[in-house]
């Protein structure tokens, strides 16, 4: 039994370690200032998108379905839900609900689904 809860544990943390590793590498990337700033709908700099969803955190916007806030420039409004961050974080003109990410992404809207090997 301890040989199995030992094999069990060293994948779990080969897995913790790889995830620490992409959180400091995204961190990183975010220090970086973006050249210009996106336009509605339009292409977004990583660094860009970071910020913005900081922006949220910094303001200590939480999780509520029925509850709308500003993005980082408080010239457009998002639902406080795990879709709307993503709306707001990408900069998009409107506050998608779940399913039309894989809509937009399934009709090529600037949009494309990946593997999930490739996350």
């Amino acid at each position: 039994m301890k040989t199995t809860a030992t094999a069990i544990r060293r994948p779990a943390a080969a897995l913790t370690a790889m995830i620490a590793a992409a959180i400091a590498t995204v961190f990183s990337a975010a220090a970086a200032t973006p050249a210009e700033a996106s336009t509605l709908g339009g292409p977004i700099d990583r660094s860009e998108v970071i910020a913005r969803a900081q922006n949220w955190v910094n303001r200590g916007l939480t999780y509520n379905q029925s509850a709308w806030s500003t993005d980082i420039d408080g010239a457009h409004t998002y639902r406080r839900d795990c879709s709307g961050l993503v709306s707001m974080a990408w900069h998009l003109g409107s506050s998608f609900v779940t399913n039309e990410f894989l809509d937009k992404a399934h009709a090529n809207n600037g949009m494309h689904v990946i593997a999930r090997d490739n996350l």
